[in-house]
């Protein structure tokens, strides 16, 4: 899968996850089943729902993922990146400075 691909993916998935972090009342569990603490903020769990989502995309992706991930992060709040995500999905495109943050992290992909 292509990189710009493999972002797009993971922004999907991850603000999927977010989202229904967002809406659900029950108890929220990690990926791996556990409960979330009090110290894991929604920030948390959208890095993890977006790293995870990304990798599963195939092997040698993590560094990628993670530095995609920091460089949104870096420009934008949740809120915003919520807000790139209801974009995306009427437009079908992301402002160039995502494309930008895909170019410089592209050099990790194994």
């Amino acid at each position: 899968m292509k990189p710009r691909n493999i972002i797009i993916f993971a922004i999907l998935i991850g603000a999927f996850f977010w989202l229904i972090a967002q809406s659900n009342n029950k108890p929220q569990l990690t990926s791996q089943g556990q409960p979330v603490t009090a110290t894991q903020t929604t920030g948390d769990l959208y890095k993890t729902a977006f790293v995870e989502s990304c990798m599963a995309e195939g092997a040698g992706l993590g560094q990628y993922c993670r530095c995609v991930y920091n460089g949104i992060d870096a420009k934008y709040t949740l809120d915003e990146q919520t807000k790139l995500f209801d974009n995306y999905n009427k437009t079908e495109t992301f402002p160039d400075n995502i494309n930008d943050i895909v170019a410089d992290c592209i050099y990790l992909v194994e």
